[in-house]
């Protein structure tokens, strides 16, 4: 069949991303339960195959992979998540413009921040989409530039898409993470267990849980600090909120500095005489919902 070209992207399973000999330990001290894990695994491949029932149907070019690749991505006219926020955060970071259409393949155990309908409206929102007449959600992004302050130039190419959060911290979770915040308000020399950097849409995810307050409506960088270490220096920026995002520049003074990205989607070490600049993003994420009938 041609037509436009719609991915599917599955998430892995429990059960298929870890080993037998793993889940057994996990099960024999009841860390974890095998029969939950199996039931979660057999309602994740439903759903699965209802989206591919759903899109049998319509009038497009079909193709699922596990793991979202650059080039794949490119060559996507629709992407459709079939998992949870991860399987979203997972993908987000390749996509520009592309539209994605989100289904939560587990709704009774997956919260589903990021997912907007269940597999049974797949169809019909993919023929919307061909239509010209599906209702979109854009969640703004931020993106992460590696600066050489000694050359200027940028690290990690055109920068790197959030649009969860990110956390600014060493790489050994032990060990305390020194460096200059700089934002509107000037430079302050810090220490800390790391620093939250998050979007409007991952307010509610771990900033929040740090003690940060809601963001106003719409496009916003927060950042707060984790844990301030005062010592001898005391220092007063330990949160900001950017209505818009203008610009936040975290410089390490120290080795083994580390930036983690929407969790553990990718991880960017920011060498000694760089530093880590979190601006807004030019592109939002495209979330494809079913449009209002009222």
């Amino acid at each position: 069949m041609s037509g436009p070209r719609v991915l599917v992207v599955s998430k892995r399973t429990a059960l298929e991303r870890w080993s037998a000999d793993e889940v057994a330990c996990l099960d024999a001290i009841g860390a974890q339960d095998r029969r939950q894990l199996e039931e979660a695994h057999a309602a994740h491949h439903r759903c699965l195959g209802i989206v591919h029932q759903q899109l049998h149907h319509c009038r497009v070019d079909e193709r699922q992979v596990d793991v979202l690749d650059a080039q794949a991505a490119a060559e996507a006219d629709l992407i459709v998540t079939v998992g949870g926020d991860g399987t979203v955060l997972a993908c987000h970071a390749l996509l520009n413009d592309t539209p994605v259409i989100s289904v939560n393949s587990d709704p009774h155990r997956s919260v589903g921040h990021y997912t907007r309908i269940r597999a049974e409206t797949v169809a019909a929102l993919v023929e919307d989409w061909l239509a010209g007449r599906a209702a979109e959600e854009r969640c703004h992004r931020l993106r992460l530039h590696i600066v050489d302050l000694g050359s200027g130039r940028m690290r990690n190419g055109a920068g790197d898409l959030i649009l969860n959060d990110a956390l600014f911290t060493n790489a050994n979770p032990a060990a305390m993470t020194r460096y200059r915040l700089h934002d509107a308000q000037g430079e302050e020399v810090q220490a800390a267990s790391g620093v939250w950097i998050s979007t409007a849409t991952g307010a509610s995810g771990a900033i929040a849980s740090a003690g940060a307050a809601p963001p106003p409506p719409g496009p916003v960088l927060l950042y707060l600090v984790r844990e301030p270490f005062f010592g001898h220096r005391r220092f007063t920026r330990t949160s900001g909120c950017q209505a818009p995002p203008q610009q936040l520049q975290l410089t390490p003074t120290i080795p083994g500095i580390c930036c983690y990205l929407d969790g553990a989607h990718l991880q960017r070490p920011i060498p000694p005489g760089c530093a880590a600049r979190f601006v807004a993003a030019d592109q939002p994420l495209r979330l494809l919902t079913v449009r209002d009938q009222g």
